[in-house]
């Protein structure tokens, strides 16, 4: 998935007026800055909306890119 794909689905999902919004990493095997920037936003936004946002089972060999 693409950022640019993460952050509609992210808008979708906010636009729906949740409580909460939860992100399954069960799939995700790389991130690199854009998907964590995209991550950001959405929580940011989720904040400034009064909703909670969080991750779950994120596996513990995600690849993310470092300088």
């Amino acid at each position: 998935m693409t950022s640019p794909i993460l952050q509609a689905a992210l808008e979708e999902a906010m636009a729906g007026c949740p409580h909460h919004v939860e992100v399954d990493f069960t799939h995700v095997t790389f991130c690199d800055c854009a998907g964590l920037t995209a991550l950001l936003r959405a929580r940011a936004a989720a904040r400034q909306a009064g909703v909670g946002a969080s991750g779950a089972r994120a596996a513990s060999d995600v690849t993310v890119p470092s300088r």
